[in-house]
């Protein structure tokens, strides 16, 4: 399978992507935050290179014109749109923790990582909330509903309620590096080697199935469901992506030359295009429906 159209020459790798209606923002393994027109993949403007080109983890854009940048090792900035290409740098949230957790927008508030002064990591909310995780390593959020999904290095999957840990499910003993939640409220989990994880809405630490892979392929690095929730899109270290049933538990296709390095991230333009990133300088647009 061809990509519909391949862009090339993102600086330093892609490292995550965030898509809006008008425009695609790309944070780069060296701390540059680009925004590209989603038509032509021109650049628009550059929000922000960090002077020590430390990796940009994770990005969102809200409706009001908020972008927030997690710099790794460093903490999260938020600038606002102040007109046009113009970005004003508004707050600032110091953050201890120095692993590869994102941060997360829940219910309009900003969740991410810290770490207190044992040295016991932390879930922060900017609203002041705080849940101590014990000495654990955050890897990856994601949230369904009302509840917040952490995937650790320890294995485990942490249901959070309220700041409340409400459930604890540790399918296999490797680290999940990254997690997707359907509008079903399942849970997709990726780890360091065959097979994927879904764990299915009621929580329980027995009713969960695989998906597996090739170990060719080594980690998954990126999951995303399909609009319907019927398919599992996984993107992997090999730099290639799979589809998968989620009903019938198989590989539906598989794309080889997807991408020459680690999949980064994976998010649905429409019903029918996925855009995809990875850390060799590539964005894909692939139209599934071909």
């Amino acid at each position: 399978m061809e990509p519909v159209f391949r862009h090339f020459g993102v600086r330093n790798g892609a490292n995550c992507i965030f898509l809006s209606e008008d425009s695609i923002i790309i944070g780069s393994a060296m701390g540059d935050v680009e925004i590209l027109d989603t038509e032509t993949f021109l650049k628009i403007s550059t929000v922000y290179s960090d002077p020590e080109m430390r990796a940009c983890q994770s990005i969102y854009l809200s409706s009001s014109g908020r972008l927030c940048i997690q710099i790794r090792n460093f903490g999260i900035l938020i600038f606002q749109n102040i007109s046009g290409k113009q970005w004003e740098e508004v707050q600032f949230i110091e953050m201890n923790h120095v692993g590869f957790c994102n941060f997360l927008i829940f219910e309009e508030k900003l969740i991410y990582v810290s770490q207190n002064s044992k040295g016991r990591s932390i879930i922060c909310c900017e609203d002041g909330r705080k849940l101590e995780i014990d000495e654990v390593t955050p890897m990856h959020l994601s949230s369904f509903s009302d509840r917040i999904i952490l995937g650790s290095e320890d294995g485990k999957i942490r249901i959070i309620q309220d700041f409340k840990v409400i459930s604890e499910i540790q399918p296999v003993k490797d680290t999940v590096f990254c997690t997707s939640v359907n509008e079903n409220g399942e849970i997709a989990c990726g780890y360091s080697k065959s097979p994927i994880i879904i764990i299915r809405n009621d929580f329980s630490t027995s009713d969960f199935e695989e998906l597996h892979y090739p170990q060719t392929s080594s980690g998954c690095s990126s999951l995303q469901f399909s609009p319907n929730s019927k398919q599992l899109l996984a993107g992997f270290w090999d730099g290639t992506i799979r589809v998968f049933s989620i009903q019938k538990l198989k590989i539906l296709l598989v794309i080889s030359n997807a991408h020459s390095n680690t999949v980064t991230g994976l998010v649905w333009k429409n019903k029918r295009e996925c855009l995809s990133c990875s850390t060799d300088s590539t964005i894909a647009v692939w139209n599934f429906e071909k």
